[in-house]
């Protein structure tokens, strides 16, 4: 398998963690933010490698599209 280190790519990543799906739900709104604690669910575009990603998606953040891209990068 071929890896390069040094690849990053685009993403919205969300500002927080989540323990589970329905506190990620519930955070797409105010109330529900409110309700258990937390702000409402926002992101932030972030440059990051594999590595990286993982550790988000693993640590229970949320991804979102790019709704605008790069379209020279593969």
């Amino acid at each position: 398998m071929f890896k390069l280190e040094n690849f990053k790519f685009q993403t919205n990543v969300s500002c927080e963690g989540y323990q589970c799906k329905s506190d990620a739900s519930a955070c797409l709104s105010t109330p529900g933010a409110k309700a258990i604690g937390k702000e409402t669910m926002a992101f932030v575009r972030m440059r990051v490698n594999i590595s990286e990603f993982l550790g988000y998606a693993t640590s229970g953040h949320a991804f979102c599209n790019l709704f605008n891209y790069d379209p020279m990068k593969k």
